[in-house]
């Protein structure tokens, strides 16, 4: 069922409207110093994915105390859910210029637009989702806010699986290491 939904993905043309305007407009995180901080160069490795375990880590943390922490937990688990959101921007931007760069410049038949753009829309609706839990929750509809974070939570995994896909099967991030040099 998932390698159907991924296939579907990669075959989805009506995306490629979308994908091009979206380049266009995300072109300024593709360039100079605002590329090379959000892909990572300073620390010599892509910065997307170190970034992504931060909202996919709170709002875990979240879906895990809604379950097991009981009335205690409740303004922690909320508050969880407020620093991933807080953390969605950045690791947002580290993505959209990943993808604006990849993307770009993609030889073939555009899946690594068409996935990533997919990725993007799934992730950008967990963070809508959470932002609608946190709300509830802020609101005093905890279940509410329970329900909207578990809509999230599916939304995420969702999201990974596409970015696990990007990289593992269609290469994007992925080079020859470079050889160590012995001295």
């Amino acid at each position: 069922m998932a390698e159907a939904f991924v296939a579907n993905v990669e075959d989805a043309q009506l995306l490629d409207p979308l994908a091009d305007r979206l380049l266009g407009l995300m072109s300024p995180l593709t360039r100079g110093r605002v590329r090379d901080a959000l892909s990572g160069e300073a620390i010599g490795h892509a910065l997307h994915p170190l970034l992504a375990d931060l909202p996919i880590g709170f709002w875990t943390s979240s879906f895990m105390l809604d379950f097991v922490g009981g009335r205690g937990a409740r303004a922690t688990s909320q508050r969880l859910i407020a620093l991933g959101l807080a953390s969605v921007p950045l690791t947002a931007a580290s993505g959209w210029s990943d993808w604006g760069t990849t993307a770009a410049r993609e030889p073939g038949d555009g899946s690594v637009r068409r996935v990533g753009l997919a990725h993007a829309v799934l992730n950008g609706s967990a963070a809508a989702a959470y932002l609608e839990s946190w709300i509830a929750r802020r609101r005093g509809r905890h279940y509410t806010g329970v329900g909207r974070g578990i809509v999230g939570a599916t939304f995420v995994t969702a999201a990974g699986h596409l970015g696990g896909h990007l990289v593992l099967r269609l290469g994007v991030g992925v080079a020859d290491p470079k050889p160590e040099i012995d001295e």
